[in-house]
């Protein structure tokens, strides 16, 4: 005998997990400008954070609680926490400027058009691109790399740095503004 399960997630249980996910960024990042130092619990912490990234999609899509405003809260809240992390990385000097001016701008270009389109729509859903989710897996990584760096040394040496930094760096500003531009380059086709 199969026994069926008449559960249901609340629908705001995912964006709940976004919005801790916001505090958390906001209040990690907070501590780590106040004393400009990275810690093992620290990068602890930032690696919760991005679990909770996977967290809340999943139990978003598993549960069918997908809903307009955690399409707009889940971006934003991922670039919370990487505007944080690569703000602080290039203030130390472990990342370049022309990847964080090119990161950022890109990042609150991204979120006027987002904001825009929700407010002209708020029942419609924006749905994320792979190429962004994809550049979001790989920023978090590097995010992850640099905090791993900081605290271990793991590359062995500043021309191995220097060359992972750049791969990284590069392919994130390929995929950010691919991602970027491809919903506009379908519309005019």
């Amino acid at each position: 005998m199969t026994r069926t399960s008449n559960f249901r997630l609340p629908v705001w249980l995912p964006n709940m997990v976004t919005i801790m996910r916001i505090v958390a960024g906001v209040s990690l990042f907070i501590a780590i400008f106040y004393d400009r130092q990275i810690t093992g619990i620290r990068m602890g912490f930032f690696m919760m954070i991005v679990l909770t990234d996977w967290v809340d999609g999943w139990l978003a899509r598993k549960f069918n609680a997908r809903t307009s405003w955690g399409q707009l809260l889940d971006p934003i809240a991922d670039k919370v926490v990487l505007l944080g992390a690569f703000a602080y990385f290039f203030l130390s000097g472990d990342i370049s400027g022309w990847f964080t001016i090119l990161y950022f701008a890109r990042e609150i270009l991204q979120t006027i058009i987002r904001i825009s389109s929700f407010a002209n729509s708020k029942n419609s859903q924006t749905p994320t691109l792979f190429i962004s989710k994809l550049k979001t897996a790989l920023s978090y990584c590097y995010g992850l790399l640099l905090f791993a760096e900081q605290l271990y040394h793991i590359l062995p040496s500043t021309t191995i740095i220097l060359l992972v930094h750049t791969v990284l760096e590069v392919f994130i500003i390929l995929l950010s503004y691919t991602g970027l531009i491809k919903p506009f380059i379908r519309k005019w086709n």
